[in-house]
């Protein structure tokens, strides 16, 4: 079995409040890696499961497309992200309240076989 990267983080925020910034879709480019353009269809504002969009880096002149495939208000958001480029890898998001106010924000990338 392989470890799977993690990097937690405590943000000064409610899990509620940071839950709406990871699921409102128009708002992934702005904070997550360097994905500066997101493509979709329809009129969905927020995550669900089953929901696909394309990430695109136009300085490294990427695209993945992704699915969510978990999605637990607020505690937990995956989704899948495939490329021709190389394997699927499940990005995955979990929200734990600190006890101040405070949430900490655990975030994974796991490789996924082919």
């Amino acid at each position: 079995m392989t470890d799977v990267p993690t990097q937690s983080i405590t943000i000064a925020t409610s899990s509620e409040e940071l839950w709406r910034l990871l699921t409102t879709v128009d708002e992934i480019t702005g904070w997550y890696e360097e994905w500066d353009e997101i493509e979709h269809t329809g009129s969905v504002e927020t995550m669900k499961v089953d929901f696909t969009f394309r990430l695109r880096s136009h300085s490294k002149k990427q695209e993945v497309r992704c699915r969510v495939v978990e999605l637990d208000a607020p505690r937990r958001l995956s989704w899948i992200e495939y490329s021709d480029k190389r394997s699927a890898v499940r990005v995955s998001f979990v929200l734990e309240p600190d006890g101040d106010g405070s949430t900490i924000l655990t975030h994974s990338k796991e490789q996924l076989p082919r």
